[in-house]
């Protein structure tokens, strides 16, 4: 598995109104840019198939891509669960993302391969502008509360109305409650759960710094999102079991065939 980070540089010292614009007009270019740098280092690495990879060098390019974003209020450790699950770090000290950033991560499904886009975004009001325009290519949603904070759990259903209203409506959808390392919980568990099984969304609950269920979360979230998207099958592999020559079995003539058959023979020519 590889992991690269792609942090997007805002201006600190944006303000409201025409300060805001320049932020999304700012983030949208630089979002582009670095996509479309991740998009030629594939075409070119797919350009050399049969190059010889060096040892300890990066595995083939991916056969599937999936696009995953995490929202939720400010500080509830959208930045830090994202961290622990591609790198497999923790940095307590880090600081709120400003716009959005996003990481890449490939991981091995079965016999495929598949690259992770994994957003994560501001939890700041004020940046829904920018951050809404990522719902709709994500096929799977970890909308995140802070267990230390009850506000945080209620703020739940404004984020799940955003989704209802900028997301696919296929999105699988996972409720995590993160910090719970804190032993300070005033969320209740078990209304927590309700809350999400009573929609048909996954429940975790999550601790980024002692790296609890944070693997989990990801890959029980890209299981479903395969269930709801099944991986097709190669159309060159299809293409060519389709034109693939019928193999015709022999049959044995019986005598009375081979005497007609000898007689044609005869009579030609």
């Amino acid at each position: 598995m590889d992991a690269s980070i792609h942090r997007l540089q805002l201006p600190k010292s944006s303000s409201e109104g025409s300060g805001i614009n320049h932020v999304i007009r700012r983030t949208r270019s630089n979002v582009s840019r670095e996509l479309a740098t991740a998009r030629h280092d594939t075409l070119t690495h797919r350009r050399r198939p049969s190059a010889p990879l060096p040892s300890g060098s990066m595995s083939p390019a991916p056969q599937h891509k999936i696009q995953l974003i995490l929202i939720g209020d400010r500080s509830v450790g959208k930045t830090c669960i994202m961290e622990r699950f591609t790198d497999d770090v923790f940095h307590g000290d880090i600081t709120s993302t400003v716009g959005i950033d996003f990481k890449l991560k490939t991981i091995t499904v079965g016999d495929k391969s598949i690259r992770l886009q994994i957003w994560d975004t501001a939890g700041q009001e004020r940046f829904n502008s920018i951050t809404t325009a990522y719902y709709r290519g994500a096929r799977g949603i970890i909308i995140m509360y802070d267990v230390t904070r009850s506000e945080t759990f209620d703020n739940l259903q404004s984020w799940l109305d955003l989704v209802k209203e900028y997301g696919r409506s296929d999105a699988v959808i996972a409720i995590v409650g993160n910090k719970y390392d804190l032993k300070r919980n005033q969320v209740d568990h078990s209304k927590a759960r309700k809350f999400a099984q009573d929609r048909g969304y996954l429940f975790y609950e999550t601790s980024a710094k002692n790296n609890m269920n944070v693997e989990a979360v990801f890959l029980h979230l890209i299981a479903e999102v395969l269930k709801k998207n099944p991986i097709k099958q190669n159309r060159r592999s299809t293409i060519a079991e389709t034109n693939r020559p019928t193999q015709l079995k022999e049959v044995p003539m019986s005598s009375t065939e081979q005497t007609k058959s000898t007689e044609r023979t005869l009579r030609c020519c």
